[in-house]
Formats: C-alpha cells, structure tokens, sequence
C-alpha cells in the first residue's frame, strides 16, 4: 500500500514524447536535483548544475539539452530534449496516470478511539488517521494523508493541500499533477486554518514527533518539520525546507524554498530566510543575519539618525 517503489525503463514512459533516450535507465518518478524521492529522473538546463548530481543521493536518471549530453556522468541514464523541464514534467504525468504505479490506493481506515468532529471532511480512500487523534470541526484530509497516533489537528486546517507548482509552458496556467502526501508523526499538533501542502512528486511532507504548527501557517510541498520544532503564527515554510530537531520560526517569519534551519536554531518574528542556518544559531532581520548583528546594527542606525 501507500507509495509502491516500482520503477519502470525511462525510454518506455518516454516513447510518445519528444525526447531522445541517450542511455536507458529504470526510473521511479521525477524530481528535482534535491527531492528526496527515490530513483528518480531530473532535469537540467544549465551546466553549472551538473555538479551538484553528485551532491544528492536517488537520482537515476538526467534529461538535459542536447548541448549539455557530454557533460553528464556516465552511470546515470540520459535523455535529450530542447526543454528538459517541459519533458521531464511530461514523463512525470505519464507515471501519474499509470494505475498503481506510485500509489496502490486503498479504503480510509480511521482508528476507533481517534475523535474526528463530524463537520471534518475526510477523504474516502489514501487516508490513515491513528489512535487518539483528535480532528476539529471544518478540517479537510485530502487523500494520501498519514496522521499518527496521539495527534490534534484544529478548526479549518488543510491537510494535503495542493502545490503551487504550475505546469511549465502552459497557457493559460494550469497546475501539473501531483503525486505526494502529508504524514504526521504521532504526538504532531497543527491548530486552526494552517495549510499543510502536500509533497509534489513523491514522498510526503514530514511533520515530526512533537512537532507544533500554529494557527494561519503555510507549510509548503516537500517540507520536513524536525521534532519538537515549532512554526508559530502566520509564518510561513517555503518548499523544500528542513527544520531541524527543536528549531522555532517565530509568528510572521518567512523562510525561502529548499532551505535547511538547523537543530535549536530560532528564526524570530518577522525575520526573511534566505540562506541556511546552523545549529543553534539565533537569525533575525530582513534578510535575516545572526540576532546580535542585526541588533548592532538597528542601534547604529538609531544612533546615526
């Protein structure tokens, strides 16, 4: 059940596209340089990206322009397209559409002593709610949502929300297919109105053991909340992100997409993410530096002004 592991030859998804197989290679999905998914295909469109292949574990494959071919080690399967991005997308929504190829589907199982209020509404099918968790009036589960045991979701949240990944090239815009879900571990909490995004091409958004989401959050695709951290009010998680065991992002901060924040490390209200931040590090500002520096700096300001 759940996300399946199969793979399946790049040139057999690929045969109706305009892309040129170089080397075949067996494939499990598609993704980016940095996603986490397994076996997967991904697309490069400049070559100062070639070097960071060797930077992330799964991948299997690489589609690239057609210039960029010999640039791509050799134990990795290749393709050629004139828009890598376009095609990889294409091959992507080919595998979606198989039937149980990344997911095998099946009925909702809600466990008896879980106490989902009956204004929630719950998926049919790709859903698991565990022991003792509590669901509050309003809350939409989408399919492909794991919630452990012991865990408290609040009024009006969205579990499994949508991407805001558009499909590239289309006209009007138009969201790609997404394949992904959202797990809780047990003992998580996520209070009223957050919105917790589901994972794009696979995989899951990760809320840890003891993990706390406040009220009016964005978690985005493909974030992975570290345990015991906290995301407090109105903040918001771009794609990607890690937050490390025990870190806090403070009310209305913002962290940009496939960041990494350390354990312990604290993002204070307001503050704008743009780089990663250590272990224990304390950031604060717009873009946010280390806390004592930017309160330097305010003083020296105030001073000068």
């Amino acid at each position: 059940m759940m996300f399946t592991g199969k793979t399946i030859a790049l040139s057999e998804v690929a045969k109706d596209l305009a892309i040129v197989i170089v080397r075949d290679a067996q494939i499990g999905n598609v993704g980016k340089i940095p996603s986490r998914v397994a076996n997967r295909l991904v697309y490069v469109g400049e070559e100062k990206y070639i070097a960071e292949l060797g930077k992330h574990d799964g991948i299997s494959a690489v589609i690239v322009p057609p210039h960029l071919a010999g640039s791509v080690p050799t134990h990795y399967g290749l393709a050629t397209a004139e828009n890598p991005h376009i095609a990889a997308i294409d091959i992507f929504e080919v595998m979606v559409a198989l039937p149980n190829f990344l997911w095998e589907d099946f009925q909702t199982r809600i466990a008896a002593s879980a106490q989902v209020h009956s204004g929630a509404i719950i998926a049919d099918k790709n859903v698991i709610i565990g022991e003792r968790t509590f669901i509050d009036a309003g809350t939409v589960v989408r399919e492909r949502s794991i919630i452990g045991d012991d865990c408290y979701i609040g009024a009006l949240s969205v579990i499994g929300a949508e991407a805001f990944e558009m499909m590239p090239g289309s006209n009007p815009k138009r969201l790609m297919k997404q394949a992904g879900g959202v797990r809780m571990e047990s003992r998580s909490t996520v209070l009223s109105a957050a919105m917790i995004v589901r994972a794009t091409f696979g995989g899951f958004t990760e809320i840890r053991a003891g993990a706390c989401v406040d009220n009016l959050t964005h978690i985005a695709h493909d974030v992975d909340i570290g345990r015991n951290a906290s995301v407090v009010a109105c903040a918001e998680v771009s794609g990607r992100v890690v937050l490390g065991e025990n870190s806090y992002v403070g009310p209305n901060a913002c962290i940009s997409n496939g960041l990494t924040i350390g354990a312990n490390a604290t993002i204070t209200l307001g503050s704008v993410v743009v780089r990663d931040v250590p272990d224990d590090v304390r950031v604060t500002g717009n873009f946010a530096v280390p806390h004592r520096q930017w309160i330097r700096f305010v003083k020296t300001v105030a001073k000068d002004s």
